[in-house]
């Protein structure tokens, strides 16, 4: 049974009384909410196998699917099911378990062929210390070149807290050793396209320090270093040669833009791409060079764009396009010889469609949906809209109404995000099509302190955890009653984790907007939460 439907029961009743929506025939409301059909879709790296999970009813299943044959596998299971799969090389499948739908951490691995399965890194239960920590691992780098071992990191010994160091372990008998001990305070390590351990992030009270060195060096150098309030600079891979870094960096204040960090003298050599609206949100890397061909960006009407540096990929995008209109069409994996691409193609009414794309003939083969039993003709459609805070500031946000019907003086849900350093986006949303099926509008505002919109929208939210951004909420819902959407008497507010808090905080600050508000694994007590030791400094600088 998944979590989340238990949870949803209560929600569909409390919606039900408050409103009393009479809707036309919807969906059943198992079918937003149950688990993909098909899920963690995988090529291998000689691009001949595709690996999968599928959603048997009860449990997910692992399958390899022969491409050229045309015949998939099903792959033993147990009790605990499939909750992720990769390749680790074109033998070895990497998978995660979950028990009653919750992860249970470790890593393990099994055959292609489902011969032979072991453990790579135990579940958390069997790695908690006498003393109740827990020790967490991650793959850090499948190692292509290398058939025999991957590298992961993590915080297996425990003396330096949750800061993970980095192991190779041998896939076959799981012995693993230590390649690099954490030097103290680094919370995350990146390796070059060699399997070099190249880059550490460590956070300080004060600072975060990006720690550099070549891989015939062993003492770790400051490759730069940065101020806790300035969180505009995330480093993501290395150039194929490893003398370059590719980075995300917010030089206006206004979102983040794609960078090339020369590192033979430490400067900004580039800026490769500073889309005018929106923001860079990763590398569009060439599957069989490793070379960045393009920038994904999010542009000004939520949704991820991508802009391309190399012609030839920029032909393959806009034929897709062509192929899947309406839609946002992502490369997610590619065959190392670059025969073979993956493709995942999604909208928001579409939760995932899988294609493979062959660059030789130009043609595009279905493979997968996630979600065959839903049709976007009985889903709403996401408006990207704006409105003005209280002081001026311009809230991005979207606005879903029903398929069919009216299309105003609607109840209204006000579905603010959780993090709150996260952001809504224009995509597939379970919450958001069951809710505009049953007949409610629903507003997703990206409040001031969601992160997506540049430094200076992030840093608005600073401290205003129950102020302006519970505030820039009731704005949105106000708005929506101007614009004739919203009946003013029947609108709620409902979220999970900060969006819980945001709606208990809702209905203390405005009592007479909302008729009902709806949270989910609320934020209920900030001292005792900020107490907890959990917390970063960095974390705590920002509620």
């Amino acid at each position: 049974m998944c979590p989340y439907a238990e949870f949803l029961r209560p929600i569909v009743l409390i919606l039900t009384l408050s409103f009393s929506v009479i809707a036309r025939a919807a969906p059943p409301v198992w079918d937003f909410f149950r688990p993909d059909l098909v899920s963690s879709v995988q090529l291998s790296p000689d691009g001949k196998q595709i690996a999968y999970l599928r959603w048997e009813g009860t449990n997910n299943a692992l399958f390899v699917l022969d491409i050229d044959a045309r015949k998939q596998k099903p792959l033993p299971a147990g009790k605990a099911q499939y909750s992720w799969v990769t390749w680790a090389n074109n033998r070895t499948l990497l998978f995660g378990l979950a028990l009653e739908g919750y992860e249970t951490g470790g890593i393990f691995a099994i055959d292609a062929d489902g011969s032979n399965t072991r453990i790579i890194m135990p579940t958390v239960v069997e790695q908690v210390t006498p003393d109740l920590n827990v020790r967490i691992s991650s793959i850090l780098d499948t190692l292509p070149d290398n058939d025999d071992e991957i590298l992961i990191q993590g915080n297996l010994v425990f003396k330096h807290g949750d800061n993970p160091s980095v192991y190779r372990v041998d896939l076959k008998t799981a012995k693993r050793k230590t390649i690099v001990d954490n030097p103290g305070n680094v919370i995350s390590w990146l390796t070059d396209w060699q399997g070099n351990v190249r880059l550490g992030i460590r956070v300080d009270r004060k600072q975060i320090t990006l720690l550099h060195r070549w891989p015939d060096q062993r003492p770790w150098g400051e490759l730069s270093t940065l101020n806790l309030a300035r969180l505009d600079y995330v480093p993501l891979e290395f150039s194929p040669d490893g003398r370059s870094l590719y980075s995300l960096e917010d030089i206006d204040g206004l979102g983040a833009a794609l960078v090339k960090v020369d590192l033979t003298n430490k400067a900004r050599s580039e800026i490769l791409f500073d889309p005018p609206e929106g923001e860079v949100l990763d590398t569009i890397l060439d599957f069989q060079t490793h070379e960045v061909v393009g920038a994904l960006y999010q542009d000004e009407r939520l949704r991820a764009r991508a802009h391309y540096f190399n012609p030839e990929w920029a032909r393959r995008q806009s034929q897709v396009d062509a192929a899947l209109p309406n839609r946002d069409n992502r490369w997610i994996g590619g065959s190392r010889d670059g025969k073979r691409i993956l493709l995942k193609s999604y909208s928001d009414r579409v939760d995932g469609e899988y294609y493979l794309y062959s660059p030789e003939d130009r043609k595009l083969t279905q493979l997968f949906s996630a979600r065959p039993w839903l049709k976007p003709e009985d889903l709403g459609a996401m408006q990207p809209i704006s409105y003005a805070a209280a002081d001026g500031l311009r809230i991005p946000a979207l606005l879903t109404l029903p398929p069919t019907g009216p299309t105003n003086h609607l109840p209204l849900v006000v579905l603010p995000h959780g993090g709150p350093w996260s952001r809504d986006v224009w995509t597939w949303d379970p919450d958001v099509q069951f809710l505009a099926s049953r007949g409610y509008a629903v507003l997703q505002p990206n409040f001031r302190g969601s992160d997506g919109f540049g430094r200076k929208f992030l840093e608005a939210g600073y401290r205003e955890w129950g102020g302006k951004m519970i505030d820039d909420l009731a704005t949105g819902a106000r708005w929506a009653i101007d614009q004739g959407y919203a009946d003013p008497k029947r609108v709620a507010i409902f979220g999970a984790s900060f969006g819980g808090y945001a709606a208990i905080m809702g209905l203390i600050r405005n009592p007479e907007l909302y008729r009902c508000g709806i949270g989910y694994l609320p934020v209920t007590d900030l001292r005792s939460w900020l107490d907890s030791k959990h917390w970063s400094p960095l974390q705590r600088r920002l509620i």
